[in-house]
């Protein structure tokens, strides 16, 4: 529990079988700035936010989230944004939460900052398995995977239709643009994003690492910038090779291989004389 006004650090912490009305695993009060570093909360409920609940005016600053298999009944299985929670989350991965509505993520008229996060496998009774927004939620999302949630990867609140955004830069989401659900909200679909299979090594033990071969390898962006305000600038030691990846998973670079590297076109061994073992 994070009390109003309060700006705690908290630092490898895992938090699991909980359970709270709001915020099962961690509520961050009204007007908190907490930041957080190397976070897991698992299998813990609330009946808002399973996982984790901002509530009003929380600007929380959080690297390395893990957020796995907690149960938000009525909103927001893993994450709930209460109204002017402007917070930034990144780096980490969101699985297996569930949830009415928000499997992963539940946004209310306030504008997280999300990026290089890996969103796979939540789950709602009705709407937006990985990101829900309601009312004047304008979430911007950047070099993430929103893969295998359901019913839809995005979802759009039909009661206050036309008052909510989400940019989108970076992104790999399953089915695209085109299964944005109750798009009469406004969306802002910019470069990068692709629809594509990420090429988890492998998701059923939970090993997101990316095949050599995955579409994620340095198509994310390391700037990202919108009206004159800059939202994301990682430096170079932040990932490797020419642009950092999509998702949370650095694909190693002594590994990379690039499609215009020249290779030989015959192999010969030769016996080197004097033998030095003679």
């Amino acid at each position: 529990y994070i009390g109003q006004w309060a700006s705690p650090r908290l630092e490898h912490l895992h938090v699991t079988q909980n359970a709270a009305h709001r915020g099962g695993g961690i509520y961050c009060g009204i007007n908190s700035k907490p930041a957080m570093f190397h976070i897991n909360i698992f299998d813990n409920l609330g009946q808002i936010g399973g996982g984790l609940y901002f509530d009003y005016n929380v600007n929380a600053h959080i690297e390395h989230l893990t957020v796995v298999e907690n149960t938000g009944f009525l909103a927001g299985g893993g994450i709930y944004f209460d109204a002017r929670a402007n917070s930034q989350i990144k780096y980490g991965k969101i699985l297996r939460n569930y949830s009415e509505k928000g499997g992963a993520f539940f946004v209310y008229s306030s504008q997280p900052v999300i990026s290089n996060m890996t969103i796979y496998g939540n789950e709602v009774l009705f709407n937006g398995g990985g990101l829900y927004c309601g009312m004047e939620a304008k979430p911007i999302l950047i070099n993430n995977i929103f893969w295998n949630n359901t019913p839809y990867e995005i979802e759009f609140s039909q009661e206050y239709g036309g008052r909510a955004a989400v940019t989108i830069s970076h992104c790999i989401v399953q089915g695209g643009f085109d299964q944005i659900q109750n798009r009469y909200d406004k969306i802002i679909w910019l470069d990068g994003n692709i629809d594509a299979d990420p090429q988890f090594s492998n998701e059923s033990l939970d090993d997101f690492r990316l095949h050599w071969s995955s579409p994620a390898i340095e198509n994310g962006t390391a700037y990202f910038e919108m009206d004159g305000k800059i939202y994301l600038n990682m430096n170079q030691s932040e990932y490797y090779g020419l642009a950092p990846e999509i998702g949370t998973e650095e694909f190693y670079a002594e590994t990379r291989v690039y499609q215009n590297t020249t290779r030989p076109v015959r192999f010969q061994t030769a016996q080197n004389y004097p033998n030095p073992f003679n």
